[in-house]
């Protein structure tokens, strides 16, 4: 078994929430990762939270809590020890996508304005070829963008 396990994405019926269960019994770290207060897919890991899970928002949480398995020697300096976030590298249709996204979510199948109807189709041409099937498969998903170190959004 791990020494430890990370639960994203759990409702409250969820397996995972079996799993996390099973790690506690054996005396393992548990990290939750939390989301969005309204998602019904949270509400397992917020609960997970509440009884004691570690709230994990990225992989320095959990290295974290197993300092002892890796010396500060072999070890590059941490996000929080040199304040900035590692540069990130995205393709040239990575990119496309990245510059038409906003930092408030979308939705595929509604806008209310016309940059956003502009930006809905600079992102439905970069990031998939234009077609009705495509249309139908991406209708009521949303898409949003966080911004990242060195770019504007």
């Amino acid at each position: 078994m791990t020494l430890g396990t990370v639960v994203v994405e759990a409702n409250l019926t969820s397996g995972a929430l079996i799993t996390a269960g099973m790690a506690i019994d054996n005396g393992r770290q548990l990290f939750a990762v939390p989301g969005r207060i309204d998602s019904p897919r949270s509400k397992g890991c917020h609960d997970l939270i509440k009884k004691g899970a570690k709230l994990c928002e990225g992989a320095e949480d959990i290295l974290s809590e197993f300092e002892y398995l890796f010396p500060s020697s072999n070890r590059p300096p941490s996000p929080s020890e040199t304040g900035t976030l590692p540069a990130l590298s995205l393709s040239g249709s990575e990119q496309k996508v990245y510059e038409v996204l906003s930092h408030e979510e979308i939705t595929m199948d509604r806008s209310h304005s016309e940059e956003r109807n502009a930006r809905l189709r600079r992102f439905r041409g970069a990031a998939q070829p234009r077609n009705e099937a495509a249309d139908q498969a991406t209708a009521g998903k949303a898409f949003s963008c966080e911004p990242v170190a060195g770019s504007s959004g």
